[in-house]
């Protein structure tokens, strides 16, 4: 590192000789990396510590040190005042800046490593009936203390001799009193995630009955709704960890090509299927083919499997953010509970295709198609309609908007009559659907399929559908009856 300074703004008065230049620290341990930190760990002051390196990768972040106050001297500060509130946290002793030609500006935090300290995640899997009690008194203690952590993972908890400690606190925000009740949720639903990826529903259950006590069941639907929809949007912004803690889900690159995977599915169809992808799609049986897009079906390795590819038909067609558009859409289904073919892999080839790879379903067939049968019985073409009310309400009840709902896109299960969708690379998910979204769904499903629906059939429909659906309003319904 070439003039790298360090300014300190902190320093333990027992701490002595501190170094000046960040060339004092490389050679110590590199125990976490990332474009935005690193973590060192090794002796200073006759102490063994933990360096963090707060450093500046891009200008929206040097924009940031420029009006806010640095993150090393903030974590120092949060550190000191959990202190005060009686949370054990590890003890700062040196907060600064640095500045340097090989890591820009950035900011510098040390502070003394706790003595066999391991992380909660770690531990609470080999001791969960010893932790639980003391996991969850911690964790009431820091709310009823208005201590609100917004990165809050069992990571950032560390437990030694029996204690609890609190670390990486530069994102810990302090309120006068208990935190509010939509942020202590928040950090229940990242517990809820761990938990139940980790330990299973009875410890699940176990942490909220003793966090809530009494009606802890209504409490934990309402987490357990949360988690689904804060996992969805942590695996969309790509944080790794988080998709490899759901379904072994990762994110490679080999030889210019980029692809998102269920690592079973990599695992096994090994890298010339990733590579060779436009070879083994080309022969393949065809089930659809235009400018747009083409879907076939192909046998690989024991997978029965549905590709579609995504052509590159104009300047401003990105094929491959469509196909892992359509992974994201598959997996947010899945997560909510919504009957979809399980996505396996997306391929990025550039700018030139993109590749979605499912499960072939077997036994669906287009809703349009099955209902247009001569030997379909009454009771099943009502069945079917009334299935499809179900599965609309549901969708629009977890805040999933399919903005091509055509009949080509809604299948039926020919065993149980059970409804699924495909396509997802046009699915959005929100907390809500608008009326009119709504309205636009019903509509083009029932003009599509109109010719072959008898009022009743509408009816049902329709009736199925309000009896399920959460939250209508008397023009909603007005506008829907109209359909």
């Amino acid at each position: 590192m070439n003039d790298a300074g360090i300014v300190w703004e902190y320093v333990d008065p027992e701490i002595k000789n501190i170094p000046d230049d960040l060339n004092a620290f490389a050679g110590f341990e590199l125990v976490n990396k990332s474009d935005a930190r690193l973590l060192l760990r090794g002796p200073v002051g006759g102490r063994q510590c933990y360096i963090k390196l707060y450093l500046n990768p891009t200008v929206i972040d040097f924009l940031r040190y420029c009006f806010k106050k640095n993150k090393s001297l903030k974590e120092h500060e949060n550190m000191v005042l959990l202190s005060k509130k009686g949370i054990k946290v590890p003890l700062s002793l040196a907060a600064g800046t640095f500045s340097s030609q090989d890591m820009k500006d950035g900011g510098i935090f040390i502070s003394e490593e706790i003595t066999g300290a391991r992380p909660l995640s770690e531990k609470i899997r080999e001791e969960p009936d010893a932790l639980m009690d003391k996991f969850c008194g911690f964790v009431k203690e820091l709310h009823r203390k208005g201590i609100y952590q917004i990165d809050f993972h069992l990571d950032n908890i560390l437990v030694s001799g029996g204690q609890i400690y609190l670390i990486d606190v530069q994102r810990v925000k302090l309120f006068g009193s208990a935190v509010p009740r939509r942020l202590i949720f928040r950090n229940l639903a990242n517990i809820n995630m761990f938990l139940r990826e980790n330990l299973g529903k009875k410890y699940q259950l176990l942490f909220f009955e003793k966090y809530f006590g009494t009606g802890y069941k209504a409490f934990f639907e309402d987490i357990e709704k949360m988690s689904d929809e804060c996992f969805y949007k942590l695996w969309k912004r790509r944080d790794k960890k988080a998709v490899e803690n759901r379904e072994n889900y990762s994110f490679m690159k080999i030889k210019g090509v980029k692809y998102i995977s269920k690592r079973e599915f990599s695992e096994l169809a090994g890298t010339g299927f990733i590579t060779g992808i436009g070879e083994l799609f080309e022969p393949a049986d065809v089930i659809k083919d235009d400018v747009k897009t083409s879907v076939r079906r192909m046998n690989y390795k024991n997978y029965d499997l549905v590709v579609k590819k995504y052509n590159k038909i104009s300047f401003a067609t990105f094929p491959g953010r469509k196909a892992v558009n359509s992974w994201k859409g598959s997996v947010g289904l899945k997560i909510r509970k919504i009957s979809t073919p399980e996505a396996l892999m997306a391929i990025s080839c550039g700018n030139k295709a993109g590749y979605f790879v499912a499960e072939n379903k077997k036994g669906i067939v287009r809703i349009d198609e099955f209902l247009r049968r001569e030997d379909l019985l009454p009771e099943k073409k009502r069945k079917v309609m009334e299935n499809a009310g179900k599965f609309f309400a549901d969708l629009h009840n977890k805040g999933i908007y399919h903005r091509d709902t055509k009949p080509g896109n809604i299948f039926v299960e020919k065993s149980c009559l059970a409804i699924s969708i495909l396509d997802a690379d046009r699915v959005q998910f929100s907390r809500s659907v608008s009326p009119r979204k709504k309205v636009k769904n019903l509509k083009r499903l029932i003009d599509n399929i109109g010719d072959i629906l008898k009022n009743e059939d509408r009816d049902i429909f329709l009736q199925s559908y309000f009896a399920e659906t959460r939250c209508l309003d008397a023009g909603y319904r007005q506008k829907v009856e109209k359909i």
